[in-house]
């Protein structure tokens, strides 16, 4: 009887604990001590969504910067000396000088050719690159164990990590110097450095990235322990980064998902949010995020019309 009566003044007790809130502030705090880890996007989302690229015209690019170094470093008129000059040898060294001049300012405009392309397709290649670094995090209220973490990336097609990216030195001559009355031309022999990145796109990532870290401390985070992860987004695809944390301290591992969408879904879907708002405002009850969410988990085709019953119109996207 008196075990009885003691554990109904026990559950007495709770009960009015949690009834005055005293339970959820100040006991289970103290109950439920235990670290809380998770990995996150650097902004703290788990899902992102990146707008699909078409990179820059690099002939354009190449062509402009071409037009200033041909308008910095002409080309040299000359003529020939006729056989009624009277100073045949005087004109002949001048016009030697020029041709000898042009001849090495061309193979000056084949270098900063070289050069510009170079430069350019690296510019362009990293603006395509989307980083998104991942962060470590305990929002817990104790300190983690030590922790060997598992990071899955599927698919791993057109997803890299810093090691593809690499950094090259080279070297282009310098422009030549012609001196029209010269007793002898100038010869352009010096080099001058220079330096331009360049992705190997056949080191796509691993499909699994594992790591170790001795323990955490509660409500911290760790920015440099995973990767950044860099996709191209001249493709249109969806990529899962999950993973597992395994903490010595707790039983059950941590585990997650983030995803990442490439496409141009967001605009579409914009385009006909402000439609339907125009036609209907009062039937619009979804914001951009929610038509996004809803569309993607429907699965539509994206030659299909409807997005939901809140649109009494038919528009078409994606064609």
């Amino acid at each position: 009887m008196i075990g009885v009566c003691s554990t109904a003044t026990v559950v007495g007790i709770i009960v009015y604990l949690i009834r005055q809130g005293i339970w959820e502030r100040y006991i289970k705090p103290l109950v439920s001590r235990k670290p809380k880890l998770s990995i996150r996007f650097e902004d703290e989302m788990d899902v992102i969504h990146i707008q699909h690229s078409q990179p820059d015209d690099i002939e354009q690019m190449v062509a402009s910067s071409m037009n200033v170094i041909q308008t910095e470093h002409p080309y040299e008129r000359y003529t020939m000396p006729s056989f009624e000059n009277p100073f045949p040898q005087l004109f002949e060294r001048d016009s030697t000088n020029k041709r000898i001049y042009n001849d090495q300012l061309k193979e000056y405009y084949k270098e900063k050719e070289a050069e510009f392309r170079n430069i350019h397709q690296g510019t362009i290649e990293d603006g395509f690159m989307k980083p998104l670094k991942l962060i470590l995090r305990n929002d817990g209220n104790v300190p983690s164990g030590k922790m060997n973490i598992v990071v899955y990336v599927q698919p791993t097609e057109n997803v890299y990590i810093s090691d593809a990216r690499q950094k090259i030195s080279a070297d282009t001559v310098e422009p030549p110097i012609c001196i029209p009355e010269g007793a002898f031309p100038i010869l352009a022999y010096k080099r001058e450095p220079y330096s331009y990145s360049k992705w190997d796109f056949s080191k796509c990532i691993q499909e699994q990235l594992e790591f170790s870290k001795d323990f955490l401390n509660h409500q911290s985070q760790d920015d440099s322990l995973l990767p950044v992860i860099y996709v191209d987004t001249r493709f249109e695809q969806k990529v899962s980064i999950s993973y597992k944390i395994i903490d010595s301290t707790v039983l059950e591992p941590y585990s997650g998902e983030l995803i990442v969408w490439i496409d141009e879904t967001e605009d579409k879907i914009k385009n006909i949010h402000k439609m339907a708002i125009h036609n209907n405002p009062v039937s619009v009850i979804y914001n951009d995020t929610e038509l996004i969410t809803s569309l993607r988990n429907l699965s539509l085709n994206k030659k299909g019309h409807l997005l939901s019953k809140a649109y009494a119109h038919t528009f078409s996207f994606g064609r």
